[in-house]
């Protein structure tokens, strides 16, 4: 095994006096042994002059000395130990200077691919080190001109060489040096060098032998480097100390790698710019050249941490400076951190700049910044600024910057130029807690980037933009924080993901280059995971949680939170609990209203939202968010109810039972229209169920609305409205209050096959007030409520409509100008549709209502039968309306008739009302009694036969209603229906009773319709009266057009009459009451045959 020992010559340092910041850029070579760079503030060209030194040989120290050659199959290796670490005495020819000097000269010597490997505590404090450190013009000027040599340690940690700090009578004292010769291919790594005014000086050295490709292939890889603070030169008392401390310089060479190092510095330094002298500390910068000559330069993953906080005066701190001015070079700028660590480090007063830019690309090269972070600069990215103009070609294109992160500064990035010709495009960058996100000064720049919240920038708690000096930005569109699709309901204790992520506002795509950046969720029932970063614009946390109910969840970046709710269901059931039932003072984010909002904007297929308790929507809190509606905005559409998401299915929003759960309006606010509980529109809305709810004083209760979403016609497929409660308020006319023009509905319902709207209750006062004081009916305007709506369709779209067993009850009396109220309008104009209406009943319960005053129509039909399909209205009640069944629209003339079967209307102003000549009607048994109008017909075709009409004597008769036919309408009406009564027995023991039997199935023309299957109404009241004995009860109900009783005789013989009273028709029938014992059930225990009719066989 060889061993080389090498010594470097004394240098003697010939220093030229330095200028006070400048910067060069060089266009011709310089002298021999000089070398050039720039100043802190790139404004000033400062050149240094250097002896050529002198390499001697001697004679191999002997073993021990602290450094040895070793041959492996990887190569040679120089191992260079500290004077510590070897336990050596230093000396004036032997120290840890001289060590390492020796020891890169050595592999030089050795030839290209050798490698010097430190190890130990390198002290240059010491003073036989120090000395020779001063006497080598304080620095190691490497030898040069042997490729691919590495220095290195076998771990970052395992060398250090400490330096003496700043020396405030020294500039640029350091620790490696190189010009003058070629560094091709050579590596510096995991050395950890402290104390040192410029830690690694690599210079274009010009006349001295320099050329633009010196160091092609240079690395500095994984270093740890602590720069001292500056001192300003009136501080340090030298004109020297004018120049900044630098961390690396660079020089020309294509395809340099500085990677993965650390670079530590307090940046406290204390400037005087009153007098011009400033501390100034550069991290990295660069010899400038223009051209190409650093094409394909990397410098990545290096982290450069600002451990103080700014002084009183500040030092200027630069990061990395690529100051090469090379628009033809392709260069990439990636993984970088600078990082301010102290918490009194303010960055609107520190002079702090994170990168700082020169070149730009071109037609063949890009210049590219991707993924850095700046946190806590005053500036994080800026264009190159100084006394002398910055004037990129006209040639030059953009430099990219994409995916960095700038955190916490003054600005964000700074484009400039002094010539116009400054570019910039920045895509998916992150201006977090940033005041200027992008200053663009006399240069042109586009972002599409993320401004800290979702409004863009110049928005609140977003970072604005400042441009000047004739500067253009384009930041039209910008990135926005959302959800993506959540899982809309979950088990308790299932895990889903929820993802979040960034898109681009305009074209709505991922952010897929946006710099990782922690998410912030929380979920409130708990139980999610947190944070989480964003890769390729999407960051997903988990969520299991832990209790039922509507959780809560929100994603945080920077100042924007997005908020979204989930179902947490227990058994496919929430329970959403009113204010007043948990006890929880109301808020603005937590009150009856959002409650249920955010129940029903969590809705999932499948699911059940229950509510429990009393929702007060009138509360203040309440009131203000359900005025903003559902996405808590003005003026989108949504305000004033609760508009339901679409796209799910068999969904049910309920109570347990019918009075559990109380939503409370306001009434009918005069400054709102079609104010609501509940909106649907949009979508689908197939199989929901809306069940057990009581809905008080909206002026619309649940509006199901059609004619929008992706499938018009089966919107609403299977709904379900079932056991409701609805109390709608008296409305207001539009001149009273010309913001209130229609009328308050109920329930609307819309488009879709198979729905069911049955077993609600309906209450309305009716006491609403029109005004039709102009003497042109035109300009009249009323009140108007109506139970029950429905969009117009035609056709099939309401197959297998079934409206049933609704009570509707109005308890008011009507005005003196009446409002107008409509109970069960079917408004679909559905000619193929089978339409059933059925045992609904509307009463008016006032007694001062009068039907042939007030304005209200119990039902409006507009549906006709046709061949294939049947619209038919049987059993329901109506008593008091003005109109009982409305009919006020023209059908087509191929319609087949509705059939109007087995309803009660009684005690109305017109229980029929037809207009057309199309239309065409079946009205049989139904019950026609105290109405004003029985039927007015004023055209179409009636066939009305076997109706009970009030009495036997038929319609029109005396005490019967009757009906009208005018306009060429034709009626039949005959036969009709008439009372009949019957008794089991005629003749009736005293004391015995006999069966009494009250039917309303026979006609006029004597034929018993029971057969058929129709009959009158249930439920018709039959007063049963007698003489000679008692009827019992007194009152019973027709059942299939029966009512029967019992009829007693008295003690006394003699005859007997029961009588029966339906409306204004009395029949009677007659028997003989017998003394007791009288009849037998044969004769022939007594032998008594007088009664009998007949006797046949007797001898």
């Amino acid at each position: 095994m060889s061993e080389v020992r090498v010594r470097e010559a004394r240098i003697q340092p010939g220093r030229a006096l330095m200028a006070a910041l400048l910067v060069l850029v060089v266009a011709a070579p310089v002298a021999a042994a000089s070398i050039e760079f720039s100043d802190w503030s790139g404004a000033n060209p400062i050149r240094m002059e250097r002896d050529t030194p002198r390499l001697e040989f001697a004679a191999p120290r002997a073993a021990g000395a602290g450094w040895r050659t070793v041959r492996t199959s990887d190569g040679v290796t120089v191992l260079v130990e500290s004077v510590g670490l070897s336990g050596d005495v230093p000396g004036d020819t032997d120290n840890d200077f001289t060590r390492i000097q020796e020891g890169i000269s050595a592999a030089v010597t050795l030839g290209a691919g050798t490698t010097v490997r430190l190890a130990g505590t390198f002290d240059w404090t010491e003073p036989f080190a120090e000395a020779d450190w001063v006497a080598a013009d304080y620095g190691i000027l490497m030898p040069g001109g042997v490729a691919d040599i590495t220095i290195t340690a076998a771990s970052l940690g395992s060398a250090v060489i400490q330096g003496p700090g700043e020396l405030p009578d020294v500039y640029y004292e350091g620790f490696l040096f190189a010009w003058g010769t070629t560094y091709h291919g050579w590596t510096i790594s995991n050395l950890d060098v402290r104390g040192f005014e410029w830690t690694f000086g690599f210079f274009y050295a010009g006349g001295a032998g320099g050329t633009a490709h010196d160091f092609d292939g240079f690395s500095l890889l994984d270093n740890r480097i602590e720069i001292p603070t500056d001192s300003n030169a009136l501080a340090a008392g030298n004109p020297d100390e004018a120049t900044q401390n630098i961390g690396i310089h660079l020089a020309f060479g294509d395809h340099q790698t500085i990677a993965g190092n650390e670079i530590v510095l307090a940046g406290d330094g204390l400037s005087d710019t009153a007098n011009g002298a400033a501390a100034a500390t550069v991290v990295l910068q660069s010899n400038s050249s223009g051209g190409n000559y650093e094409d394909s330069l990397l410098i990545a993953d290096n982290l450069i941490r600002i451990t103080g906080a700014q002084s009183a005066d500040p030092e200027y701190v630069y990061g990395i400076w690529e100051n090469f001015s090379a628009h033809a070079a392709g260069m990439t700028i990636r993984d970088n951190q600078f990082l301010n660590e102290h918490a009194g480090n303010d960055p609107a007063l520190n002079r702090q700049l994170g990168f700082r830019l020169t070149s730009h690309s071109s037609a063949t090269s890009t210049v590219a910044y991707l993924g850095n972070t700046v946190t806590g600069a005053h500036a994080g990215i800026g264009w190159l600024k100084y006394s002398s103009p910055y004037n990129p070609p006209s040639t030059a294109l953009p430099i990219l910057l994409t995916g960095n992160t700038l955190l916490d500064c003054a600005t964000g990035v700074w484009v400039r130029s002094d010539n116009g010709n400054g570019k910039g495009t920045l895509l998916h960058n992150r201006f977090g807690q940033t005041t200027i996100g992008v200053e663009v000064e006399n240069a042109a720049a586009t972002s599409l980037d993320w401004w800290g919240c979702n409004e863009g920038p110049g928005a609140p708690d977003c970072a604005g933009t400042s441009v000047w000096a004739g500067g253009t930005l384009d930041a039209a569109s910008w990135l926005e924080l959302g959800f993506e699709t959540l899982a809309p309901a979950t088990e308790v204790g299932v895990a889903v993901p929820v993802p979040a992520s960034l898109r681009e506002s305009v074209s709505g795509n991922f952010a897929l280059t946006f710099a990782p950046a922690a998410v912030a969720f929380a979920a409130l029932p708990a139980g999610i995971t947190s944070p989480h970063p964003i890769a390729a614009g999407l960051a997903t946390a988990t969520y299991t949680p832990v209790a039922a109910g509507v959780a809560a969840i929100t994603a945080t970046l920077d100042a924007e939170t997005v908020d979204a709710t989930m179902l947490v269901t227990s058994g496919g059931v929430v329970t959403v609990l009113s204010v007043a039932e948990t006890g929880t003072p109301p808020s603005a984010a937590d009150n009856d209203y959002t409650r249920i909002n955010d129940a029903v904007q969590a809705m999932s297929s499948g699911v059940t939202v229950r509510l429990d308790g009393l929702f007060d929507w009138t509360e203040p809190f309440a009131a203000a968010a359900w005025a903003l509606g559902s996405d808590g905005q003005p003026a989108t559409g949504d305000e004033y109810g609760i508009l339901a998401p679409f796209g799910f299915a068999n969904v049910t929003l309920d109570a347990a039972t019918l009075g559990d759960a109380i939503v409370q309006g306001p009434g009918d606010l005069p400054e709102v229209d079609l104010e609501a509980f509940l909106m649907t529109w949009g979508g689908t809305f197939q199989g929901w169920t809306f069940a057990n709810l009581d809905i008080r004083g909206f002026d619309l209760g649940i509006g199901m609305f059609c004619c929008d979403g992706a499938s018009v016609s089966d919107q609403y497929d299977g709904v379900a409205v079932v056991g409701n409660r609805f109390e709608l308020p008296a409305d207001w006319n539009a001149i009273a209050e010309p913001a209130d023009a229609f009328q308050n509905i109920a329930l609307h319902y819309a488009f879709g096959d198979g729905q069911t709207i049955q077993g609600n209750e309906f209450v309305l006062p009716g006491t609403g007030v029109s005004d039709t004081s102009d003497p042109d009916p035109a300009n009249w305007r009323y009140a108007s409520s109506v139970v029950m709506q429905s969009n117009t369709s035609g056709g099939a779209t309401y197959d297998g409509l079934l409206i049933a067993d609704n009570l509707i009850r109005v308890t008011g009396a009507q005005s003196a100008d009446p409002e107008r109220i409509l109970g069960i309008w079917e408004n679909a104009h559905g000619h193929q549709s089978d339409i059933t209406v059925a045992g609904n009943q509307w009463v008016n319960e006032h007694p001062d209502n009068d039907p042939a005053l007030n304005q209200q129509r119990a039902f409006r039909v507009t549906s006709h039968s046709s061949a294939s399909s049947t619209v038919l209205y049987e059993g329901n009640r109506a008593a008091g309306a003005g109109i009982a069944i409305e009919m006020p629209y023209a059908p087509p003339g191929s319609v087949e008739p509705v059939i109007l079967r087995s309803n009660d209307l009684v005690g109305n102003g017109r229980a029929l009302q037809m207009v057309d000549a199309n239309q065409n009607v079946v009205l049989a048994f139904n019950r026609l009694g105290g109405n004003v109008l029985a039927v007015d017909a004023q055209a179409g075709t009636l066939l009305a036969e076997n109706n009970w009409w009030g009495c036997n004597e038929g319609p029109g008769a005396p005490d019967c209603d009757a009906f009208l036919a005018g306009g060429g309408a034709t009626v039949d009406a005959d036969p009709w229906l008439v009372l009949t009564l019957d008794v089991d027995d005629p003749v009736v023991e005293a004391g015995a009773s006999t069966g009494v039997t009250a039917a309303l199935i026979w006609n006029s023309d004597l034929e018993d319709t029971s057969p058929g299957g129709n009959f009158v109404p249930d439920g018709i009241a039959v007063d049963f009266a007698a003489t000679g004995g008692s009827v019992a009860p007194p009152t019973a109900d027709t059942v299939d057009g029966v009512a029967t009783a019992t009829f007693t005789a008295g003690a006394l013989p003699g005859p007997y009459e029961v009588t029966a009273t339906v409306d204004a028709e009395t029949v009677g029938a007659s028997g003989e009451v017998v003394p007791l014992g009288y009849l037998f059930i044969d004769g022939f225990e007594s032998g008594d045959t007088s009664h009998w009719s007949d006797v046949v066989g007797l001898p």
